[in-house]
């Protein structure tokens, strides 16, 4: 009986600590949207709301796919105009196939007027090195800026 008692305690503990409450990877393909161009650090809440691209990338990592599944990296930050998304420190090297998709942000064409609405900056010449780091990386729509040294 007092392991029972034990059991719950460690479930109620967890669900009042919010850890229950946060995304949970699973053995297939998931899409994770980024909303926001900022840098913040952890894991998605949930796969429909990544503030960041790091977080994205965090959650893909995460995700257990099985085979040759890929997940997807969508945008869908609000407002007008290109985003820009300057990451602080290099963004975390991608460990499974991957698909980041900018055609996706609200705006973008690809008609004989090419409008690409996502940008990733590069300033400091060393932030995109997780795009070297797997065979399995698909980059469509995402205009890449390099350092200016």
């Amino acid at each position: 009986m007092p392991r029972v008692l034990l059991a719950l305690l460690l479930v109620l503990a967890v669900t009042a600590t919010g850890i229950g409450q946060v995304y949970q990877a699973d053995a297939s393909n998931q899409t994770f949207t980024v909303i926001g161009t900022g840098d913040a650090a952890g894991s998605c809440a949930t796969p429909s709301t990544c503030a960041s691209l790091r977080q994205a990338i965090t959650s893909a990592n995460a995700n257990l796919n099985l085979g040759a599944e890929r997940d997807t990296i969508n945008f869908n930050i609000s407002g007008t105009g290109t985003k820009l998304i300057s990451p602080a420190s290099p963004l975390p090297v991608l460990t499974g196939p991957v698909v980041i998709d900018g055609l996706t942000q609200p705006g973008t064409t690809c008609s004989s007027h090419r409008t690409l609405l996502i940008q990733l900056d590069d300033l400091e010449g060393d932030l995109l090195t997780f795009i070297k780091s797997t065979g399995a990386l698909a980059l469509h729509g995402v205009e890449l800026r390099a350092a200016h040294r």
